[in-house]
């Protein structure tokens, strides 16, 4: 008896302690009338796609906040609409936030970012993309000029992520997806 009580009690605190974010990506080559779950092929006159975060929340834990939060980035260069630029948010890379990037935690509300792989103009204002220690704050700068990436394969990252209220955990997805570009 004692036996059976104390695997029931180890299987309750294993579930009790399940944390997961499952996440599903999808992407829009037609300005989003139209989703695939296949990676985006674009055109090097049209280097533009949408990519649509869908994100299911299993905790058993209280969220921070009842929010999470998504961000996109590329580790291996700068493109047109990285409005945070340059920052080591995870790792050092070039990312992009949408307007509102917290969502409530239950409702699975996607995410949908519009990915610019074309020419950014030098001074375009970037969106609380650099620490001012004085204000101890993220302020909006301007961005530099980056180029239109060419022909070829470029990866991307979207994170999700939420913190627990209790023990300040934070918990995350991080799906890589490709992006490619022809003539």
């Amino acid at each position: 008896m004692k036996k059976i009580f104390l695997t029931a009690l180890c299987l309750g605190l294993t579930l009790a302690a399940v944390a997961d974010i499952k996440t599903q990506l999808e992407f829009s080559t037609d300005g989003g009338k139209t989703w695939s779950e296949d990676f985006p092929i674009l055109k090097k006159s049209n280097p533009r796609c949408k990519v649509k975060v869908k994100y299911q929340v299993e905790e058993s834990k209280e969220i921070a906040g009842k929010i999470v939060t998504s961000m996109l980035h590329s580790q291996e260069r700068d493109f047109a609409s990285a409005n945070r630029g340059l920052n080591h948010f995870e790792g050092r890379g070039w990312y992009q936030q949408v307007e509102v990037y917290w969502k409530n935690a239950h409702t699975g509300t996607p995410y949908i970012y519009d990915l610019d792989l074309g020419a950014r103009k030098e001074g375009t204002m970037g969106k609380n993309n650099k620490w001012d220690k004085d204000q101890r704050k993220f302020v909006s700068v301007p961005l530099p000029a980056c180029p239109a990436l060419g022909p070829g394969s470029y990866k991307f990252h979207v994170r999700v992520s939420y913190t627990t209220k209790e023990d300040k955990k934070q918990h995350k997805s991080i799906q890589p997806f490709d992006v490619v570009i022809e003539e």
